[in-house]
């Protein structure tokens, strides 16, 4: 759901040795597709199309020297193709499981079936554990959302009625933040709760947990912290997430954290726009 104000720019790194690839597959009609999907929702000053060439280099070294270079922005979206070739078990294609690692800003994967609210407010799941990137995981989900939207902050446990101490005590600290003053603006008109998740049996990982509950309760993005992502790699629960999830899934990690200090700084300035507009237009009236 884009909002006022939204920017999006679009990234394709191309390699200009490739003159054989098929017309579909070529820099131009790339664009040319692009920007025809852009024009239907956007005014032509809140979108880019950015054509580069790899210049000789990895497509996915290539993909994050750009990242890095973009400091304004406040996510990456890609899409989840998955690694060439059979495999016996699903894997994200190496571009993007880099990218998702090294990114300076938080990672959304997009699933081919994946699908986003039209109509209705839209539904979030943040995953929790006692670390800083699952902090990042809800300020980003609350980013990402609008007014209305259900955010389910969640803690996977193996007896969600008698929680262990450690369990209770992560359920205070985000009680306290999502009633607290220092998230209230920040939650304005948001459903949000917290809840454990059951796993009931241990050859059942967490990551099935949380991606078997967001099916059945069809959620329209999974948000996760990674803790290891400064280092390039995932965490296990966080790469398993991304290969198996229904739904979309956004990767946070505190490598950039003054981009959620920015989209919120965005969101009050917007508000106090609106605000400000809706006075001038009742005195006018």
């Amino acid at each position: 759901k884009a909002k006022p104000q939204t920017h999006v720019t679009c990234l394709h790194v191309f390699d200009i040795s490739k003159e054989y690839l098929p017309p579909k597959l070529r820099r131009e009609y790339i664009g040319q597709t692009l920007d025809s999907y852009l024009v239907s929702s956007y005014v032509p000053s809140r979108y880019a199309i950015h054509m580069r060439d790899k210049k000789g280099s990895p497509t996915k070294l290539r993909l994050e020297q750009l990242c890095a270079s973009m400091t304004d922005t406040d996510f990456f979206v890609m899409g989840f193709y998955g690694a060439k070739g059979k495999k016996k078990a699903p894997m994200i294609g190496s571009t993007a499981g880099h990218i998702i690692g090294h990114a300076p800003q938080s990672a959304i994967v997009v699933h081919p079936k994946c699908t986003f609210p039209k109509g209705r407010p839209g539904r979030f799941l943040v995953a929790v554990d006692n670390n800083q990137a699952s902090v990042k995981a809800l300020l980003d989900a609350l980013a990402l959302s609008a007014d209305y939207d259900e955010i389910t902050i969640s803690h996977v446990v193996s007896d969600p009625i008698y929680p262990p101490n450690k369990a209770k005590m992560l359920r205070s600290k985000y009680e306290y933040l999502i009633r607290g003053s220092v998230f209230r603006e920040r939650i304005a008109n948001r459903r949000i709760h917290f809840s454990f998740l059951q796993r009931a049996d241990y050859d059942v990982s967490v990551a099935e947990v949380l991606t078997a509950y967001a099916e059945r309760q069809k959620l329209d993005m999974i948000c996760i912290g990674s803790v290891n992502a400064r280092s390039g790699q995932l965490n296990s629960v966080a790469s398993e997430v991304v290969l198996i999830s229904p739904c979309a899934v956004c990767v946070s990690h505190f490598k950039n954290i003054r981009h959620a200090d920015y989209i919120e700084k965005r969101r009050m300035e917007m508000r106090t726009h609106d605000e400000q507009m809706k006075q001038i237009a009742v005195a006018n009236s």
